[in-house]
């Protein structure tokens, strides 16, 4: 699989030259935390999406953190547009499953509040409407014997309600993880509940709760209190982000990990 993300990666080059639609976007994320008492740059990400309003398209993720000595790539895939309004995707994606975006700039306070113990896979993605199915790589390998399997459908129940409901299989270590979260919307406020199980097969079991509330008191301010319990962890979040600019943000991050207090200051730059 590592061969065929590097043609991949080629590929979008190649072809990103002769399409005329190559869009450029990503952030950069910086932090103070009274943890370390550092100022850091925590991730440096630029994406380039590849779309010719055609059945084909890309996304090429770069991403560099720290001193900037090296430089990853997060997903690298492309699509194919069907006929009937679905897709499908080969390379590497993140999981569908989590609240929480994996990113700096689709999180709603400087981390996550649970930790699922996912990120990117390597393999193939079949989305239609609000049902998404992959078959990606375990242990490095795509076998009959190292295989993962993931489904999530998403629904919305009307009135500001929504659900989403996903469930991951891991044939390598027999394990098996379901997650679950619902969100309400009501003026400027969006509710969140949401949890997970994973049978971690011959490792010890994890499970996770969150809930909490988003609520935006102005167009450029908005306010997040979250209380979670992670794995037996006890911890809550207060934090306020506000628009500084278009394309600037700063966040003010209190969280308690298990009586493990931080205090983090977030500015995040997006283009």
């Amino acid at each position: 699989m590592k061969k065929l993300i590097t043609l991949l990666a080629a590929l979008f080059a190649a072809t990103g030259i002769s399409f005329a639609a190559v869009g450029m976007s990503g952030f950069v994320d910086a932090s103070y935390s009274d943890a370390d008492q550092s100022l850091d740059i925590d991730e440096v990400e630029v994406r380039l999406s590849l779309d010719n309003e055609g059945t084909v398209g890309g996304v090429l993720e770069l991403t560099t953190t720290g001193t900037g000595s090296s430089v990853d790539t997060e997903q690298v895939y492309l699509t194919y547009a069907l006929g009937d309004g679905s897709s499908v995707k080969i390379g590497n994606f993140e999981s569908t499953l989590g609240f929480d975006g994996y990113d700096a700039d689709s999180l709603i306070a400087n981390a996550a509040g649970l930790d699922l113990g996912l990120g990117y896979d390597s393999g193939v993605q079949y989305s239609s409407g609000a049902l998404t199915l992959g078959l990606a790589e375990a242990a490095a390998e795509l076998s009959g014997d190292n295989y993962v399997v993931e489904a999530s459908y998403s629904m919305d129940l009307g009135n500001g309600l929504n659900a989403f409901v996903g469930a991951r299989m891991n044939e390598s270590d027999d394990s098996e993880l379901i997650n679950a979260y619902l969100t309400y919307e009501s003026g400027a406020a969006t509710y969140f509940v949401e949890m997970f199980e994973n049978d971690n097969g011959a490792a010890a079991d994890t499970d996770g709760t969150q809930y909490g509330v988003v609520y935006s008191y102005s167009d450029t301010a908005s306010v997040t209190a979250r209380i979670t319990d992670n794995n037996g962890a006890d911890g809550w979040t207060l934090a306020h982000a506000s628009q500084l600019a278009d394309d600037l943000a700063l966040v003010l991050d209190l969280s308690d990990n298990d009586d493990d207090q931080t205090t983090t200051v977030e500015l995040l730059y997006t283009f």
